[in-house]
C-alpha cells in the first residue's frame, strides 16, 4: 500500500464520533441493486496452489479501495456504492478493501481505544460487506498496516496501547498479540446488521489478510493464521508479507501468498508464481501500478496490456488487484485523481484506455471475451448553485455530462447551455450566459463513454440562499457544540453531516410519536420566496433518521400568525443525503418553517426532527 495514500486520514483522528450521543439505526441497504447483479454464491477455497469455487478454478481480478471502512472525514454510503457501481462496471469479482480491517487507534475507528470497538464504524463496515456481496464482488480485508499511518493505525498503535517503543515488540511480545486477536475476533464474530449474516460465515468475504506490507518473523504469522482458522472455518487466510516468503509457505494455515508491483514487473510475477505454486500455495498480485506514474519513478514497467496478458496466460496467479479505485466526491467532482487513483472512466486518453485494458482484462478472466454493453449513468444531483456556478454530484460511469437552463419554470422549456462540455474536472461549472433580472432553474444529465444519455438530475432553482445569515429558532434542539448539534449548524452552508464538526440542528428526545416539533427562520425583513431545501441526516447509518413523515411549510410576516403553503403526508425516509425540494407558490414574507406533526421513530424508542441543513430560496 502507498504510504502516501493515507496520509490524509490524518485529519479524521480528530473528529469525535457522534455515536457518543445519539444511537443508532439499522437501516435497509439505501441503494438499489442493479437486477442483472449476482450476488455471491459459495466460500472460495484452495485446493494446493488453485482457488476454487463451486468446483470450478477460480480466478478474479478487480481493484484496491483503501477508503471505504476510513478516510478522513465518515464515508458515506454514496461513495461507497459510487465506486461499487464502478468496479461491477470494470468486471471486478474482487476488490481488497484495507480500512474495513485496519482501522485502530482513532476516533473514526473500530477500535478507537484499547478494548472499545465503535458500533458506528462497525456499521460502516457492514454497509460496505453487504452492497459488495450483493453485487458478486468477494472482499479481501487486511488486519493491520505496517507504517505510521495516524489516521488508521497500525502495529505502532498495540504497541503504544501497552505502553512499548519498539513497533516489532507487535510481533513478539504475548500481551500485545492477545490484544490484536482480540480485534480480530470482534470482526470475524461480527453479525452484520444488513445481513444478519456473522463476517465469518459471510461468502461476500473472499479472504483474511494478514496485514498489508508487513514483514513479521514465521512464529508470528503462523499464531495469526492459526488463530483466525480457528475462529473462522470458512475463509482463506493471505500471508500480508510483501513478496513471498520462503518460510511462510511451510505455514499450513496460509493459503495465499503475494506480491505488491511498483513498476509492474512480468519476471518478477512469473518468478513468485512458480514458487508460490511449487509451496502449494496460492499467488496473488494485491498491488501494482496499473499506469507506471512516472512521476514517482514508476514509468519503466511493460506495457500495460503486455503485463495483464502475462496475468492471463500464467495460470500460476489466481487474483490481481490494481491500486486503487476511488470514488466521486460528495458534493461535485472526484475525490481524489492523483498518481495510480483510478476514476472511472478516466481524467485523459490515457488512462481511459488503460481502464478499458483492465475491464477487458477481468472479464476475460471470467471466460467473458466480448465485453458487455457499457451501462447507463444514474442522475447527477444538483448540490449547489453560487451565482453562475452549478455543482453536482456525480454520476459513476458518466463520462461527461450536458447543463439545460429554462427561465420560465421548473416544468421548462429547456434550453441546452453545455452539451456534453462538462465532466467532473469541470465542476462547478460556469453558466457564462445567465441572464440576469430573471429567474434561472438548472438541470444535468450525464452520459457514458459512448455518448449514451442518462436520467435527468432534479430541477435546481439559481438564486441566493435567503437563510444564510437567518437568525433560527425551534421548538426544542440539542446544543452541542463538540458535537457539531446545534441551531448555529442548519445555516452553515455545511449540506452534509459531519460528526465532532457539523452535523446539523436535531430537536431533543420525545417518547410520543405525533408530538409537534418545529424548526424556523427570521430572514430579517420581507423576501419573496418559493422553495424551501431540507438536507437530511449523512451521517454513517444514520442516513436520513429523523426526517418528519407528516409536515407542512409555513409562513408568516410577523413569526406569530403562519399560513401553511405545502403539506406533505407519508414522506418517505431520505436514503441518501440528496436535497429534499419543497416548491410553493411565491410568498413575500419575513418567517419560514417547518412544522412537523409525525416523527420517525429510531432504535432508541425516541421521537425527534432532524436536518443536516435547511435553506431558503
Amino acid at each position: 500500500m502507498k504510504k502516501s495514500a493515507v496520509f490524509r486520514l490524518l485529519v479524521g483522528c480528530a473528529v469525535i464520533l457522534s455515536a457518543l450521543v445519539l444511537g443508532f439505526l439499522a437501516t435497509p441497504l439505501s441503494h438499489p441493486i442493479p437486477a442483472h447483479a449476482a450476488t455471491v454464491s459459495g466460500f472460495v477455497t484452495r485446493s494446493g496452489s488453485h482457488l476454487m469455487l463451486n468446483g470450478n478454478v477460480f480466478r478474479a481480478s478487480g481493484g484496491n479501495s483503501y477508503w471505504w471502512g476510513l478516510d478522513d472525514t465518515p464515508v458515506t454510503q454514496y461513495r461507497v456504492n459510487d465506486a461499487l457501481i464502478t468496479a461491477q462496471e470494470m468486471g471486478a469479482t474482487v476488490m481488497r478493501v484495507q480500512t474495513l480491517g485496519m482501522s485502530v487507534g482513532c476516533a473514526l475507528c473500530i477500535e478507537p481505544t484499547l478494548g472499545n470497538f465503535s458500533e458506528d464504524a462497525l456499521k460502516r463496515d457492514d454497509y460496505a460487506v453487504a452492497q459488495a456481496g450483493a453485487r458478486g464482488i468477494r472482499l479481501i480485508i487486511p488486519l493491520i498496516d505496517n507504517y505510521h499511518n495516524e489516521g488508521l493505525g497500525g502495529r505502532f498503535t498495540f504497541t503504544g496501547w501497552r505502553n512499548l517503543t519498539n513497533d516489532d515488540d507487535f510481533y513478539s511480545n504475548a500481551q500485545v498479540i492477545s490484544d490484536f486477536e482480540q480485534y480480530i475476533g470482534v470482526l470475524m464474530n461480527r453479525v452484520n446488521t444488513y445481513t444478519g449474516v456473522a463476517y465469518k460465515d459471510d461468502p461476500a468475504i473472499l479472504g483474511w489478510e494478514t496485514g498489508n506490507e508487513i514483514y513479521p518473523p514465521v512464529s508470528w504469522t503462523t499464531t495469526i493464521a492459526n488463530y483466525i482458522k480457528s475462529v473462522d472455518g470458512h475463509h482463506l487466510v493471505i500471508d500480508g508479507f510483501r513478496g513471498v516468503n520462503a518460510d511462510d509457505l511451510a505455514i499450513a494455515n496460509i493459503d495465499i501468498v503475494g506480491d505488491h508491483q511498483y513498476p509492474m514487473s512480468i519476471d518478477t510475477t512469473n518468478r513468485y508464481a512458480q514458487q508460490a505454486a511449487d509451496g502449494g500455495k496460492a499467488y496473488y498480485i494485491g498491488e501494482y501500478d496499473w499506469d507506471n506514474w512516472a512521476e514517482q519513478g514508476d514509468g519503466n514497467g511493460p506495457a500495460l496490456s503486455d503485463y495483464l496478458a502475462n496475468l492471463e496466460s500464467n495460470t500460476n496467479v489466481s487474483l490481481d488487484t490494481y491500486w486503487n479505485l476511488y470514488s466521486h466526491d460528495d458534493n461535485y467532482g472526484y475525490r481524489k485523481t492523483d498518481g495510480w487513483d483510478l476514476v472511472y472512466p478516466g481524467v485523459s486518453a490515457d488512462k481511459q484506455a488503460r481502464a478499458q485494458q483492465l475491464r477487458a482484462h477481468a472479464y476475460r478472466l471470467q471466460g467473458i471475451t466480448t465485453l458487455p454493453a457499457d451501462s447507463i449513468p444514474a442522475a447527477p444531483v444538483i448540490t449547489n448553485i453560487s451565482g453562475s456556478q452549478i455543482a453536482w454530484q456525480g454520476a459513476a460511469l458518466a463520462a461527461n455530462y450536458s447543463v439545460e437552463r429554462s427561465t420560465t419554470g421548473t416544468d421548462g422549456s429547456w434550453t441546452v447551455i453545455c452539451d456534453q462540455c462538462a465532466t467532473d474536472l469541470h465542476t462547478p461549472w460556469t453558466d457564462s450566459t445567465q441572464p440576469t433580472g430573471s429567474n434561472s432553474y438548472y438541470r444535468v444529465r450525464a452520459y457514458n463513454r459512448v455518448n449514451q444519455p442518462g436520467p435527468y438530475s432534479q430541477v435546481f432553482q439559481a438564486g441566493p440562499n435567503l437563510a444564510a445569515g437567518a437568525t433560527a429558532s425551534a421548538s426544542s434542539s440539542v446544543e452541542n457544540i463538540s458535537y457539531g448539534w446545534g441551531l448555529r449548524f442548519a445555516n452553515d452552508g455545511q449540506r452534509s453531516s459531519i460528526p465532532g464538526s457539523s452535523l446539523g440542528w436535531i430537536s431533543s428526545n420525545n417518547t410520543d410519536i405525533d408530538h409537534n416539533e418545529w424548526f424556523a427562520y427570521d430572514l430579517g425583513s420581507a423576501k419573496t420566496i418559493s422553495k424551501v431545501v431540507l438536507y437530511p441526516r449523512s451521517d454513517g447509518s444514520m442516513v436520513g433518521t429523523d426526517f418528519p413523515t407528516n409536515f407542512e411549510i409555513d409562513v408568516s410576516s410577523n413569526g406569530s400568525n403562519w399560513t401553511s403553503v405545502l403539506q406533505k403526508s407519508n414522506y418517505p425516509r431520505p436514503t441518501g443525503g440528496d436535497a429534499q425540494i419543497l416548491s410553493f407558490t411565491t410568498q413575500t414574507v419575513q418567517y419560514v418553517r417547518v412544522y412537523a406533526n409525525n416523527l420517525p421513530g429510531n432504535d432508541g424508542g425516541t421521537y425527534r426532527m432532524a436536518f443536516a441543513e435547511v435553506e431558503v430560496y
